[in-house]
């Protein structure tokens, strides 16, 4: 059954007393009660005769209106309470209205031109409706908590991923998760080649003049510097860890080979951004 409210309903009834109200007839230029209203129906009610009305809950029963619940009643005496009006002889008039407290109810209702306060069941209901006034199912959105908003579902079958804007269609990349990426603080190691260095060669030379005596002596350490042959080298001998090249005059040179330790090292890098963790959901 249902609470029927129709603004143009008035009827009217020879009823006495404070008991159910035998219908008569409809005002000119209005509906009848059973016009809009079937048995079980409940509609709010306005009955009043002189002085006296009686606001109320009215449930249609077998053709005759039942006084369910009094919400304000002035009587023959002035008095005014929630009690059924004891009618006198005479018409009176029943229209169907909306209660005082539906009017407050609405002016009270969720609106979105001014800021609320909701309680738990009217979030919960403005949330379940917002699916019918807001997007379509299948809808994706991202939320900043743990658990999708009622009528959400979260999805689960991404995670540790970043977003990206893009203008084309839409596609997942990458391959190395959003947390591992993000807490890094220094790059891989690495070693640098000795042929990835810059193709320079050090070049030394030392001339002997003709007044040098046979005997003078170049030194190197290790087996490292090359010696080319020239007029006035006399002598080279090879040592256990030098060589002793013994000179008349001329000119010997040698090149000294880039040298290096070959062990691994990284440079340090901080890439831990600030972050803050978003869920997928779908709307249902």
């Amino acid at each position: 059954m249902a609470h029927i409210d129709e603004p143009r309903v008035r009827q009217f009834s020879s009823t006495t007393g404070t008991g159910s109200f035998t219908l008569g007839a409809r005002g000119f230029g209005s509906l009848a009660i059973t016009d809009v209203m079937v048995n079980g129906d409940t509609a709010d009610f306005v009955a009043s005769h002189q002085d006296s009305f009686q606001e109320f809950l009215g449930t249609l029963t077998a053709g005759v209106l039942v006084r369910t619940t009094t919400y304000i009643s002035r009587h023959a005496n002035g008095t005014v309470d929630t009690n059924n009006v004891s009618f006198v002889a005479g018409l009176k008039t029943l229209i169907l209205v909306s209660a005082a407290f539906r009017a407050a109810t609405l002016r009270s209702a969720v609106r979105y031109d001014v800021a609320q306060s909701l309680s738990a069941g009217e979030l919960t209901q403005l949330q379940a409706n917002l699916p019918r006034t807001f997007g379509l199912a299948g809808t994706r959105e991202t939320f900043n908590q743990t658990t999708a908003p009622t009528g959400w579902t979260k999805l689960t079958d991404r995670n540790d991923y970043g977003i990206r804007i893009v203008t084309g269609s839409v596609a997942d990349s990458g391959s190395v998760n959003y947390s591992v990426l993000f807490a890094r603080t220094a790059t891989d190691t690495g070693v640098i080649a000795q042929g990835n260095l810059p193709n320079v060669n050090l070049t030394h030379s030392l001339s002997v003049g003709t007044t040098n005596t046979n005997g003078t002596s170049v030194r190197r350490a290790g087996n490292d510097v090359t010696v080319q042959s020239g007029a006035g080298v006399t002598n080279v001998t090879q040592g256990t860890s030098q060589d002793t090249i013994s000179l008349a005059s001329g000119t010997v040179t040698g090149t000294v080979p880039l040298g290096g330790s070959a062990n691994p090292f990284s440079l340090n890098i901080d890439m831990r951004v600030r972050t803050i963790d978003m869920i997928l959901a779908t709307k249902a």
